[in-house]
């Protein structure tokens, strides 16, 4: 009986323990602060050959390691420990003060032949070369001089992320290195997991970054390069020429370097989420599948309208506590009737780090729908954030094309007008393409884009031209089914490039066009790999990291509104993600990708300031690069109502009414005046411009006639509309083919006016103020011939792009005589061909245009070029709406009151030129 006693007591004590530390491991899941508990280092077979751990997670002793090796580490500067809010995993070391904060320890550690490092690491600046690489660790036998042994060095500049580790002596020095390069750099305000190895055996270095092999670059062979000494020191936060800043997290290093890729895609994994909340919601997707009658003569939407779609919602909850019963709803908005009505409706629970899915039913209905729903309506639960609680919903139930026009529009509007000889201007650009040929892919890379990618766009108008069938001599159909299955088929991560990837723009509009003639496998072929880089090329602009309060409208942002436009055209097309939530591998939650770039055009109008005669802010060259997707997209919107753009009827105006007042001639003979080119049309060179402009200088079909088309379209004043139509007949498009824009938007415009034999029948105005931009305009005429234009530029105030000076124009006798801007130091040979805002130097310069150095940070200006605006505070709708300025009046200059006669016979402004190293000039011009 004894000893079933005392072995019955031993179990009861095991039990005890046990349970004890079952609640101590549970306590420490939800607060890891507790002191002494060790937490995991990671998957089987990582931890063999740590020798440093730093988690950063315990409050009270925040540089601990963790490793067997337990370095005793010492903080300098302002170096703190932060928590879960700024962190990848609970906590981490901020690193953000910009000089002198890290810790060190002497290492306990002999490296012999072999090393491998990892860390999180989160860059509060972006990293740059020079002045501005980022520094972040190294083992160094001396950090005040950083002149001898360096065993591991690991930094970040335009090249990536570097690893490299020298060593020297009285005779020579021994140096091996390697990068991630400059096409995988990090980007400030985004976690980076970053592993390095490196064996003086294999003579091999690999760096992964977030878990991809990124450099496998074999070094030279140095024996005993690594051998560290008892007397180095190991430092986080700091390496040889500078520090980091930002934040630094999960800091591993090993005395090894056989990681495979299947181990360090582990490790990223194991953390790419961050820490987990203690309670969090969120919609995690939206599926449904359109049913579309394959067997229909155009793969019709529309005959299977009234029967029941079924809409699957998931809804997910990341925290690691139950939610509780909450309430959720989903609503649906008819663009057309304006009417909104619940889908549907309920309440439910969702268990820790678990989904759920439920179903709604909608009867169908020919329409394009847009909704959302909701979760925790009524706010029961106590959520870490209820940012996540909403997500759109779009449904397109209408038949394809339904971008730019439809098939009822194409065939019983549009065709009739432009093959008719009589409607000259549309029928010359039908004639055009008619007879035109076509082109296959031919295995273009993702950046090729641009320019290759309107050659699908053209294919598939030829095609939709002969009615989806193969013209003698031609086969545009299945050339443009070709090209859709080239430009969707390229790697993601190869479309790299922002400046190219915009023209996906032309893609989508010839899969819209192209769709009644695909057949259902073509179809989900060419969407699912059009999806794929619709998530990729979405990173490149991060619309969804924007302020959606902020008034900004600089070329960038409407540039890459093409890669909005793959966006909306993608609406309803992929069945396992129909609403385009954004996927991102270190977030759980996803934004609505359509939804984000909606907010940036939004934010796009707000930068003309609700004045209807505002001018874009950063001149006429940078107007065409801006606008030409912008208002294919605007067009888009005033079609289905994707957002209400008639609050921002001023924006619409004033993009044509820029137009009108700012192009010079169409009679322009730069040949043989200056051996430079003719143009048939010429704009005001106000800004950041080249000189000379071509309304079609930038090389995009849409530039040449279709800005005018489009600009006349969009606008509700028919003054504007008149105007675009008469201007679309003065230019010429015979050095530029590409005119299809002309075949469903000529007629469209045509349709909505009367022609006007000349513009100064219908548009009087001749002293106009810029109040949004203070730029004050006076034109004698409007016969694009001879006529005397001034203005005088007050100079920029609104902030962001590329910002002007005060300046002042000249236009008489057909050459402009006065083109001068404000600046504030000597003035220097001005290059011709480009002149980019303020000009300084102050050197001799021998040769127009050299020297030119590029530096847009707030508050700076370097010589020959403009004065910086990137970084400066950003103006937000609700409280600087209409009125903002950021652009120094030192620099810019300003203009007060102005008064003009409506012929324009005289006119004039108060003028403040305030120079920086002169007194300020006052006066009345």
């Amino acid at each position: 009986m004894q000893n079933k006693k005392q072995f019955n007591d031993s179990i009861v004590f095991f039990l005890l323990i046990t349970f004890i530390l079952s609640i101590f491991m549970y306590q420490y899941i939800k607060d890891p602060s507790i002191i002494g508990f060790v937490p995991k280092i990671g998957k089987t077979g990582v931890s063999d050959g740590l020798i440093l751990n730093l988690t950063f997670d315990d409050e009270s002793d925040p540089w601990k390691d963790y490793s067997t090796l337990d370095h005793e580490f010492t903080a300098n500067g302002n170096v703190n420990r932060v928590n879960r809010s700024y962190c990848k995993y609970y906590g981490c070391v901020n690193l953000s003060d910009t000089s002198g904060d890290y810790i060190y320890a002497p290492v306990k550690f002999d490296l012999n032949k072999d090393i491998a490092v990892g860390y999180w690491i989160y860059y509060e600046t972006q990293p740059a070369s020079g002045s501005s690489t980022q520094y972040i660790m190294m083992i160094s036998e001396d950090e005040a001089t950083h002149n001898n042994d360096n065993i591991l060095q690991t930094l970040e500049s335009a090249w990536g992320i570097q690893f490299a580790t020298t060593v020297m002596n009285s005779t020579d020095k021994n140096e091996v290195g390697a990068s991630v390069g400059s096409s995988n750099p990090s980007t400030a305000s985004k976690w980076y997991h970053y592993f390095m190895q490196y064996s003086t055996e294999k003579d091999r270095i690999e760096i992964w970054q977030n878990g991809v092999l990124r450099t496998n670059s074999s070094e030279s062979d140095f024996d005993n390069i690594l051998i560290n000494k008892t007397k180095d020191e190991l430092y986080i936060g700091i390496a040889k020429y500078g520090d980091v800043e930002g934040y630094l997290d999960e800091v591993l290093m090993y005395n090894r370097s056989n990681f495979t890729n299947v181990q360090v895609q582990s490790m990223w994994e194991d953390k790419r989420l961050g820490t987990p909340p203690d309670l969090d919601l969120y919609i995690k997707n939206i599926t449904y599948e359109l049913p579309y009658d394959w067997s229909h003569e155009n793969n019709s939407v529309e005959v299977n309208a009234g029967n029941n779609l079924e809409i699957n919602i998931t809804l997910a909850n990341s925290g690691t506590n139950n939610t509780g019963n909450f309430d959720w709803n989903c609503t649906i908005f008819n663009t057309k009737t304006n009417v909104e009505t619940e889908l549907c409706s309920g309440r439910t629970t969702v268990n820790a780090e678990s989904e759920t899915i439920i179903v709604c039913n909608w009867t169908s209905e020919v329409g394009f729908f847009k909704g959302n729903c909701s979760l925790d309506t009524s706010s029961e639960l106590n959520e870490d954030g209820t940012d996540t609680n909403f997500q759109r919903i779009y449904i397109p139930f209408i038949d394809r094309p339904w971008m730019l026009f439809n098939l009822s529009e194409w065939k019983g509007k549009y065709y009739p007008y432009f093959t008719n000889s009589s409607n000259e201007l549309a029928y010359d650009s039908y004639d055009r393409f008619d007879g035109f040929g076509t082109i296959g892919f031919s295995d273009w890379s993702c950046n090729e884009v641009d320019p290759y990618g309107s050659n699908a766009r053209i294919a598939a108008e030829i095609c939709l031209i002969n009615n989806y069938t193969q013209p003698f001599g031609d086969t545009p159909c299945k050339n443009a089914i070709d090209e859709l299955y080239g430009w969707s088929n390229r790697t993601p991560s190869s479309c790299d490039s922002v400046q190219a990837v915009h023209k996906y723009a032309d893609v989508i509009f010839a899969y819209d066009m192209m769709f009644p003639n695909l057949t259902e496998n073509q179809n989900e072929d060419i969407v699912n790999g059009l999806h794929s880089i619709m998530q990729e090329i979405n990173s490149l602009a991060n619309p969804q990291d924007d302020n959606d309060d902020i008034i900004e409208g600089d070329n960038g942002k409407g540039f890459g509104s093409g890669i909005g436009t793959l966006a909306y055209g993608l609406l309803g097309a992929y069945k396992h993600n129909p609403t385009l939530i954004r996927e991102d591998n270190q977030q759980r939650y996803g934004e609505n990708l359509a939804d984000e770039w909606l907010d940036r055009e939004l934010s796009y109008l707000k930068s003309y300031k609700n004045d209807s005669w505002s001018k874009y802010q950063e001149g006429w060259a940078y107007k065409f690069y801006a606008q030409y997707h912008l208002i294919e997209n605007l067009w888009i919107h005033k079609r289905l109502k994707l957002i209400d753009v008639s609050p921002y009827q001023n924006a619409l105006n004033a993009m044509g009414r820029e137009l009108i007042t700012d192009i010079l001639d169409y009679n322009y003979n730069g040949e043989s005046l200056r051996n430079d080119k003719d143009f048939s049309l010429r704009g005001v060179q106000r800004g950041d411009s080249k000189s000379y402009e071509s309304i079609g200088s930038a090389g995009s079909f849409i530039e040449e006639g279709g800005m005018l088309l489009y600009s006349g379209v969009l606008s509700d004043d028919n003054s504007i509309k008149q105007a675009m139509l008469w201007h679309r007949n003065k230019t010429d498009i015979s050095d530029n083919p590409w005119n299809y824009i002309d075949l469903f938007l000529y007629p469209e415009l045509a349709s909505q006016i009367d022609k006007p034999e000349s513009i100064e029948e219908i548009f009087t105005e001749k002293v106009i103020f810029d109040n949004a931009d203070d730029i004050l305009t006076i034109r004698t005429n409007y016969s694009y011939i001879n006529d005397t234009v001034i203005q005088i530029d007050g100079g920029e105030e609104r902030g962001g792009g590329h910002s002007q000076a005060q300046g002042y124009f000249l236009y008489a006798l057909g050459e402009p005589f006065i083109d001068y801007e404000q600046v504030p130091y000597e003035d220097d040979t001005r290059m011709d061909v480009w002149k980019n805002g303020i000009s300084l130097q102050n050197t001799s310069q021998t040769a127009e245009g050299t020297g030119g150095i590029w530096n847009d940070a707030c508050g700076d200006y370097a010589y020959n070029q403009y004065f910086g605006m990137k970084d400066c505070s950003t103006p937000t709708y609700s409280s600087d709406y209409p009125d903002y300025r950021d652009f120094s009046l030192e620099y810019g200059g300003d203009l007060y009151n102005y008064v003009g006669t409506k012929d324009a016979d005289f006119a004039g402004v108060f003028l403040n030129r305030p120079y920086k190293n002169s007194d300020d000039v006052l006066e009345y011009f």
